[in-house]
């Protein structure tokens, strides 16, 4: 106890914000890779429907966070970034238990939808981590939260696959509730705001301003515009990636419980690189590690499209969690030096809303690929365009 208190207060918010934030995410990836199979349980069993779908309640909550974002962004640089953290987690609360609730398919999605419009919690912790961190050691925190989502992505597909087994996925929702919940109490007693540099008025903060100011500056543009495209390109499997895995022969009994496996294999090396690759760019600067992550993204991607077993891909799920870890951090690290400091908390609203366009169009754009090409398809045309990615982004490395 006497150490917690003798740590700064921006550590003590980075390491609870982790902790609720770790929980949340959890919750959270315990029922999406399994998406397609809840699909099935409500009553839609064509192929092509199942994938089409998932793809649009997979992208559902983004269609609306990608316009909400920026205007809680902003809302927290007025009225703080602790509230919108608070905010977040409470909503999402309620908006699990409908899901819980939800008899079909457009139930769901509507809850989905609604989910889009309150939810953005990493994006309110990574806002209130920006205006609160010192300089030199913001790529190291950034990182450290952005390691988040690979962190649960270990532990909650695994558990979920477990549990999907044994309780069905309608409680898992209940779950996921009672986690957002409770993170959202811890944050509201815990989490303190006291910011780093010099502050706007609040009449001169706005949306329109901000992005303004974003797409004058070339860096800050090129540097979001990647952002879309990579996390587009990276979330194309996501409405597939259990339905490839059953294609790989895999029993319907194991099928929940090896898909969580694989998940988690990405999550152990995504864990262990992303912090590592917030301090390169600290250190060495994020513009050269940008390439290699990219790359090492783009080249594994490739590669899973052409595995015959389980054994396999599971290698190359280590292999590419090691890379995929370094292109937010990277890329955010870039954004946030790059941005002014009075609209620290805005920019990074706009850099989450691009993390929410690019979450929006992959499900889409995995699930229409799928359908029309072919569930290998989807890994071949995301790993060529990952290529294209790291093309466009050479000038922020120059």
């Amino acid at each position: 106890m006497t150490r917690w208190h003798s740590w700064e207060p921006w550590r003590r918010n980075l390491y609870v914000l982790w902790v609720i934030e770790f929980a949340a995410f959890t919750g959270l990836s315990l029922i999406l890779p399994f998406i397609p199979l809840y699909v099935r349980e409500l009553g839609v069993t064509d192929v092509a429907d199942v994938t089409r779908w998932s793809g649009l309640l997979l992208s559902g909550p983004f269609m609306v966070s990608f316009l909400a974002t920026p205007v809680w962004g902003t809302l927290g640089d007025r009225y703080g970034q602790k509230l919108m953290v608070v905010r977040a987690l409470i909503g999402s609360s309620a908006c699990y238990v409908g899901m819980a609730l939800a008899g079909d398919v457009h139930t769901l999605f509507g809850w989905r939808l609604a989910l889009g419009g309150i939810s953005g919690f990493l994006a309110a912790g990574m806002a209130l981590v920006s205006v609160t961190v010192p300089d030199g050691e913001r790529g190291y925190a950034l990182g450290l939260l952005q390691g988040v989502v690979p962190a649960a992505g270990l532990i909650g597909p695994l558990l979920g696959g477990v549990l999907a087994d044994l309780i069905g996925y309608r409680a898992i929702f209940y779950i996921v509730g009672a986690l957002c919940a409770s993170g959202g109490v811890i944050a509201a007693i815990t989490l303190t705001e006291a910011r780093h540099g010099p502050e706007a008025p609040v009449s001169q903060i706005s949306v329109r301003a901000t992005l303004r100011v974003a797409w004058r500056h070339a860096g800050l543009r090129r540097a979001l515009l990647a952002v879309i495209a990579s996390q587009l390109l990276i979330t194309t499997l996501q409405p597939v990636f259990v339905l490839f895995v059953e294609q790989l022969g895999v029993e319907a009994r194991l099928l929940s419980t090896t898909t969580g496996v694989l998940y988690a294999a990405t999550g152990i090396t995504a864990l262990i690189a992303a912090p590592w690759w917030g301090r390169r760019g600290d250190r060495l600067g994020f513009h050269g590690a940008l390439a290699l992550a990219l790359l090492g993204s783009s080249v594994t991607l490739l590669l899973q499209g052409f595995v015959t077993g389980v054994a396999q891909l599971f290698a190359l799920r280590l292999v590419y969690g090691g890379f995929v870890a370094g292109v937010l951090p990277t890329l955010f690290g870039f954004i946030t030096d790059g941005s002014p400091a009075e609209r620290r908390g805005a920019v990074m609203g706009l850099s989450s809303s691009a993390t929410m366009l690019g979450n929006l169009l992959g499900p889409l754009s995995g699930g229409f690929v799928a359908a029309h090409i072919g569930l290998r398809a989807v890994f071949f045309t995301s790993a060529a365009l990952l290529l294209t990615v790291n093309w466009y982004a050479r000038p922020l490395r120059s």
